[in-house]
């Protein structure tokens, strides 16, 4: 299975957002943040390390494993983002596995049980997943021209 994300960036030199943007990704898998702050690939890079520390002090308990999975950091489920198009949010849900679920089936049952809302919590818009934004694009809150895509793959192992 490869994981796979996009980044979305303002090609508009006239827009105030001109070469920036943001990654959406596809289902990714999430471990036992603790174990992902102390992967030696973590411990490289200082900056992601201490965000990850931040969010565990603030009662995360999860965070995206780093593919290649080099050190067989357990998959405990995966975490799923959804885009909202009204408020330009990238919203991400963690979805625990523990009966080790086909992915498809566990984002059915996650959204039969109400784990990814179909709506916006914030706006009630309809929330479109990975797929779609890929699809469909995504366009710029300020010039409203289409941002430019980049897609870029990661293989996991297992």
């Amino acid at each position: 299975m490869a994981s796979s994300g996009c980044n979305f960036i303002c090609d508009n030199n006239k827009c105030k957002h001109y070469k920036t943007g943001f990654v959406l990704y596809s289902p990714w898998q999430i471990g036992d943040i603790e174990l992902i702050i102390n992967d030696l690939n973590v411990i490289k890079n200082n900056d992601a390390r201490e965000q990850l520390i931040k969010w565990k002090m603030e009662g995360r308990k999860h965070a995206i494993i780093n593919m290649p999975n080099i050190h067989k950091i357990p998959s405990l489920g995966y975490r799923i983002q959804m885009w909202c198009n009204k408020c330009h949010i990238p919203w991400s849900y963690d979805i625990l596995n523990p009966e080790n679920k086909e992915l498809d089936i566990l984002i059915e049952e996650a959204k039969k049980n109400c784990l990814i809302p179909e709506k916006c919590v914030q706006c009630n818009e309809t929330l479109r997943d990975f797929v779609n934004v890929v699809n469909d694009g995504i366009v710029c809150w300020a010039c409203n021209e289409k941002l430019a895509q980049h897609s870029w793959f990661s293989n996991e192992e297992e």
